[in-house]
């Protein structure tokens, strides 16, 4: 999952609330890559990876572990199923400092990486949902830049529910 962390008012932990129940009874397993830090009695602790680290991988900075999952997520390995979810809140009543940097970046690996697929086979897909709440920052060019590369009119879903819809749909659940 992918999106604004700072002043994000909990998204993380609601988008997988609403993932987990969707996916129930349907999967047998799925991980959720995600880099929040939750608090010590958060259910989501459980599912959680530590940061930067997994059994297989080390990672230096957490720029670096989220660049891998995003890879891994928006193309799957063969015989997996996956999806980059990406929600884009905005900000809280209030909030000064700058907002969603860092998933602005995120969103641009993604274009690329869908570019880069386009061109490798035109059959190659990213797997990727986009949602935000009306108002969000700059999205009008974001859809744009998601329906050049998709080469169609690139859907962001209204709410975090129909997103996380969307995700399961695109994953085949």
């Amino acid at each position: 999952m992918a999106g604004p962390m700072g002043g994000s008012q909990g998204w993380q932990e609601k988008g997988f609330g609403l993932l987990r129940k969707r996916l129930e009874g349907q999967i047998r397993e799925f991980v959720v890559a995600d880099p929040s830090h939750y608090a010590p009695d958060s259910p989501i602790r459980e599912y959680e990876y530590p940061p930067h680290f997994t059994s297989e991988l080390h990672f230096e900075r957490q720029l670096d572990w989220e660049d891998y999952y995003l890879t891994r997520a928006g193309l799957p390995a063969i015989g997996e199923s996956g999806c980059i979810i990406f929600w884009l809140p905005l900000p809280p009543a209030g909030w000064s400092l700058p907002y969603a940097v860092n998933t602005r970046r995120e969103l641009g690996c993604v274009i690329g990486l869908m570019e880069g697929a386009h061109r490798w086979s035109p059959t190659t897909k990213i797997q990727v949902v986009v949602g935000a709440q009306e108002g969000f920052s700059g999205l009008s060019e974001i859809q744009r830049s998601l329906s050049s590369k998709s080469r169609t009119k690139f859907p962001v879903y209204p709410t975090l529910e129909e997103t996380i819809d969307a995700a399961a749909t695109l994953i085949g659940v």
